[in-house]
């Protein structure tokens, strides 16, 4: 009997004589300017990001916190290794053509042997070329006494005429319309691969431009001074030679590392000292 009135109890047939329990789910409403608090520290949250390089290099919003970095992103982004069309100060500087005319002859010699020496185009053999010399050439070849060897005196950078202060501002937009449109075509299909370099080019032609008036400007100041023509400009000549010494030392990472049988390494050897130079630009 007893154990009929439990099941009686327990029947699904009298479950419906007693009052059905519903447990309401909490609904938790956050704030909005909990919400917007949130999303900020997000957003700070990743400009310390950007922000906390270290001993890498950033390139626009690109952050590469290490040379291994580098190689991952040469192999995924960068497969034609076209590391010669990542310029700094240096090396666009050693596109620049100052002489009316080539013989043929001369130009045919020149991409004969960057060819030969395993060079995909007269890009990459310039931007090689460059990590090996604290000076462009329009700066560097010349007397190596000098602090400038190629510009030992003030006229020959800026006497109001056709002086290379004139040329090199005037060339310039030559440059920048070829490496331009080289990397648009080059590069055409690796969009952030073609950005980086776009962001170099400007980066590097900005730099150019601003040196090239602050040589002037600082010349010019130190002869309002009372200095001499050419005591002013040694002075000129000297910080300008620390500058290019600074980009130099970031760059002899890539100094004697050219490996044709391996051109990922190289190239991300060759871009790794090109960022780095950016770094102090």
């Amino acid at each position: 009997m007893e154990q009929e009135a439990w099941s009686q109890f327990a029947s699904p047939t009298n479950s419906e004589n007693y009052p059905q329990l519903t447990i309401p789910t909490p609904v938790v409403q956050v704030p909005s300017n909990v919400e917007a608090s949130i999303m900020d520290l997000k957003h700070q949250v990743k400009v310390l990001q950007h922000r906390i390089v270290g001993g890498g290099v950033r390139i626009g919003n690109k952050v590469f916190q290490s040379f291994e970095d580098v190689q991952i992103w040469v192999k995924a982004e960068l497969p034609s290794r076209r590391y010669g069309l990542f310029v700094d100060a240096v090396s666009i500087l050693d596109f620049f053509s100052f002489l009316g005319h080539i013989d043929a002859e001369s130009q045919v010699s020149t991409l004969h042997n960057a060819n030969k020496a395993g060079f995909t185009s007269i890009y990459e053999s310039r931007v090689a070329t460059s990590v090996q010399n604290i000076f462009p050439k329009v700066f560097g070849k010349g007397d190596p006494h000098q602090y400038l060897p190629a510009i030992w005196h003030p006229d020959k950078w800026d006497d109001g005429s056709d002086d290379l202060m004139y040329q090199i501002t005037k060339g310039m937009t030559d440059v920048e319309t070829q490496l331009s449109s080289t990397i648009d075509t080059v590069l055409d299909g690796y969009l952030e691969a073609r950005n980086l370099a776009s962001q170099c080019l400007f980066k590097a032609k900005r730099f150019v431009i601003d040196l090239c008036t602050f040589m002037s400007q600082d010349y010019f100041k130190w002869k309002a001074r009372g200095h001499n023509k050419q005591d002013a400009w040694n002075m000129t000549s000297l910080c300008v030679r620390r500058i290019f010494e600074e980009i130099h030392s970031e760059g002899v990472v890539a100094r004697d590392i050219y490996d044709p049988n391996n051109l990922e390494f190289t190239t991300a050897k060759m871009l790794w000292a090109t960022w780095k130079a950016h770094a102090v630009m």
